[in-house]
């Protein structure tokens, strides 16, 4: 990143990032010689190693490799045969279980009270509340101080009662009456309003997190958990490794149903292999719809999740560097993106030139910055970035500050590429980003 303050002008910002060049493969003589010949020539100085030993080290590498992707292969089959259906999953066992705890029954109006000195013992599980009442738990005859008693159903004929009582559920570590702190059980002893009472409280997949519906699948198969995925608006993004894969529909599944936003669910099945940085993709559950709209940095951002670069562990790094610009800046963007700098950038004062190879992304740039009403402030263009630096920075045609410019903008902006399927309007330029988003390098 280059910043540097011309005399009698504002900071100029130019920000680019290069990946180190790959040198390309060149075969030696030899190689070249054992690629087209039948037989390989004879070794040289530096081939004169023990060929035995390397060639028993070879074999037993892959033999064990073998032996690894068998077992691989073996362990993703028979995990296969495991998986609940994606149609029946949520009555499935493995999303159920009972608790049986101790609760203090205590009158309504005292639940506040109660409450506070109860604090550090009560019951913290995600959707399980800990006051709940007495009717949606199956209530025990023991009150707790010998761990005995069979479990009774409390009596229609109580219903009166149950609604001005409620149930106060301790953590499943206290047992007995023993176990609560001294000031619970000197409040039990003196007070008649209040009892220990055995409960039974039912878990279904109703009352689980998507992580907990997640780690209940996969734990019994000894498969490790999803440690995270992302998320652009309505689509969810996972990157699943090869032993998720016979349950893939049913996690996919479980975001839909546990996460209000997501309603999309897709997975990354190959790695980034374009210029653009975008990666392929496959639809796991729900809507086979990827345009999103997704709300950051005080700005609106609508593109195509797949055909431009996204990534929202970013946003941090975009919040931070907007955060050093004043009004008045002057920002050159080589891997624009669907411009999450440009925009916030704009928004600030900023004079921004954003810049980006892929052409989905600056057709949607060039949306977005019009969508932020910015669209005087950032001005979009489609070129590789080397080219676009050699055109802005390398000729010197830099933005002085005094309202006056070094080039003539229409005119370079007729001669990058046209965003696909829009037509170009006259005296029309400008550009947007993307929260979350990098872009593609040139």
């Amino acid at each position: 990143a280059l910043r540097c303050a011309p005399p009698a002008a504002p900071l100029l910002y130019i920000a680019t990032y290069r990946a180190p060049a790959r040198r390309a493969y060149r075969p030696t003589a030899r190689a070249a010689t054992m690629a087209t010949s039948p037989h390989p020539p004879p070794p040289t100085d530096d081939d004169a190693a023990p060929t035995a030993t390397t060639t028993t080290t070879g074999t037993a590498a892959a033999a064990a490799a073998t032996a690894a992707a068998a077992a691989a292969t073996a362990a993703t089959a028979s995990a296969a045969a495991d998986v609940p259906d994606v149609a029946t999953f949520r009555s499935s066992p493995i999303f159920h279980e009972r608790l049986d705890l101790l609760a203090l029954r205590l009158p309504a109006k005292r639940c506040n009270e109660i409450r506070k000195l109860a604090a550090d013992v009560m019951l913290k599980r995600s959707r399980v509340p800990p006051i709940t009442d007495s009717s949606t738990a199956t209530i025990s005859s023991d009150d707790g101080g010998s761990g005995g008693g069979g479990a009774v159903a409390a009596a229609a004929s109580a219903a009166t009662t149950v609604k001005k009582e409620k149930l106060l559920l301790f953590h499943e570590e206290i047992q007995k009456k023993a176990d609560l702190p001294q000031r619970l059980i000197d409040l039990i002893d003196g007070d008649d309003s209040v009892d220990l009472k055995r409960v039974s409280i039912s878990i279904d997949y109703d009352r689980l997190t998507a992580d907990e519906a997640i780690r209940r699948l996969l734990e019994p198969a000894g498969i490790t958990r999803v440690a995270s995925f992302e998320t652009a608006g309505h689509v969810a993004h996972l990157n699943l490794k090869q032993e998720h894969d016979p349950y893939k529909h049913v996690i996919a599944q479980i975001l839909v149903d546990k996460l209000p936003t997501v309603r999309t669910v897709v997975n990354k099945t190959g790695n980034i292999a374009s210029v653009y940085r975008t990666f392929p993709l496959e639809l796991l559950c729900g809507d086979d719809n990827l345009m999103v709209d997704v709300k950051a940095y005080n700005c609106r951002f609508q593109f195509r999740y797949g055909d431009v670069y996204w990534n929202s562990r970013l946003d941090g790094e975009h919040q931070r560097m907007t955060m050093q610009f004043e009004s008045g800046d002057v920002i050159y963007d080589m891997f624009a993106g669907v411009g999450p700098f440009a925009i916030p950038s704009a928004k600030k004062g900023c004079t921004v030139f954003a810049n980006d190879l892929n052409p989905e992304s600056y057709r949607y740039l060039k949306h977005n910055v019009k969508l932020n009403k910015v669209d005087r402030r950032v001005y979009c263009y489609n070129n590789d970035a080397r080219e676009f630096l050699t055109m802005v920075v390398a000729r010197k045609k830099l933005y002085l500050g005094d309202n006056t410019f070094g080039f003539d903008i229409q005119k370079e902006e007729e001669t990058t590429t046209p965003p696909p399927q829009k037509k170009k309007k006259k005296n029309s330029i400008g550009g947007g980003g993307s929260s979350g988003g990098g872009g593609s390098g040139g």
